[in-house]
C-alpha cells in the first residue's frame, strides 16, 4: 500500500493452489484510488503450471444494491453477444435495464453478456450510480442473478433418474434484490458450430499463459456528463 498527492495505491497478491496445494497460478490485483473518487483497477494472471490448459474467463465480479438498476452502454449490442457470436450486435450507445438483460435459455446457462464495451454505467432513478470504463474495452453482463444460480448438479449430458427434481429449470430461476456485475477482458466463445457439441475455435479461447486488463471506476449523479467523463484519459 503506498500514497503520494492524493493517490493511493492498494496491491493484492494471489497465490491460487491446485487440490494438492500446489501453485498452479498467480493473481495480481493493482486499485490506484484517485482523491477525486477515480479507480483504476489493473488485474494480471499469470499460469506456472501446465495443469492449467486454458481458462474460461478473465475478469473480477461484483454485487451492487438492486437500486442501480438502470443500465446503459457504449459497446455491441443491444442483445447478448459473445467473442464469436458478435457480428450481429453492432456498436452502439443502448439503454436498458438489468431485468431485459436476463435470457431465460431452457437449460438455465450463461447468459446476458456483451462484448467490446467502451464503458457502461448503473444507476439507480435519480441518475446515481457506478461508470464503468475499458482501458480500453471490456466485457461485461449485469443480472439480478448470480452464476451459481443457473447451475444444475453432475453432468448434463447423460440420463439421471432424478433430474426432474435436481436439474435446475427456468421456473427456478427468480431475480436477487442485487445487481450483479463481471468487469472481464472476456470469457471462451460459445462454440457448437455443429449445432451441439464442437469445441470453441482456438482464437477464441483463452490458452495463453499470461492475460492482463484494466478498467476505471468512477462514482456519478445525475448531473454529471458521463459521455465526457468517459472520455477522460488517466
Amino acid at each position: 500500500c503506498s500514497s503520494d498527492l492524493g493517490i493511493m495505491k492498494l496491491i493484492f497478491e494471489y497465490d491460487i493452489p491446485s487440490l494438492e496445494g500446489e501453485k498452479i497460478a498467480g493473481l495480481s490485483t493493482v486499485y490506484t484510488v484517485y482523491g477525486m473518487g477515480d479507480i483504476i483497477v489493473s488485474t494480471s494472471f499469470n499460469k506456472v503450471s501446465e495443469r492449467i490448459p486454458e481458462i474460461p474467463r478473465m475478469g473480477m465480479q461484483m454485487q451492487l444494491p438492486v437500486e442501480y438498476h438502470n443500465l446503459t452502454w457504449y459497446g455491441r449490442g443491444p442483445h447478448e453477444n459473445y467473442n464469436d457470436r458478435y457480428t450481429a450486435a453492432e456498436v452502439g450507445l443502448y439503454e436498458s435495464s438489468v431485468a431485459d438483460q436476463y435470457v431465460p435459455y431452457i437449460r438455465p446457462q450463461e447468459n446476458g453478456y456483451k462484448t467490446e464495451t467502451r464503458w457502461l454505467t448503473l444507476t439507480d432513478d435519480e441518475g446515481n450510480g457506478l461508470l464503468v470504463t475499458g482501458r480500453p474495452l471490456i466485457s461485461f453482463a449485469a443480472l439480478h442473478l448470480l452464476h451459481d444460480d443457473f447451475e444444475s448438479p453432475g453432468k448434463l449430458s447423460g440420463y439421471r433418474r432424478d433430474a426432474k427434481s435436481a436439474n435446475v429449470h427456468t421456473s427456478d430461476i427468480s431475480p436477487r434484490d442485487l445487481v450483479k456485475l463481471n468487469i472481464d477482458l472476456g470469457q471462451m466463445g460459445v462454440g457448437g458450430d455443429n449445432s451441439w457439441g464442437a469445441m470453441t475455435h482456438p482464437q477464441y479461447r483463452f490458452t495463453e499463459q499470461k492475460y492482463s486488463y484494466s478498467f476505471r471506476l468512477r462514482p456519478i449523479g445525475g448531473d454529471d456528463d458521463v459521455i465526457r467523463l468517459a472520455r477522460q484519459v488517466f
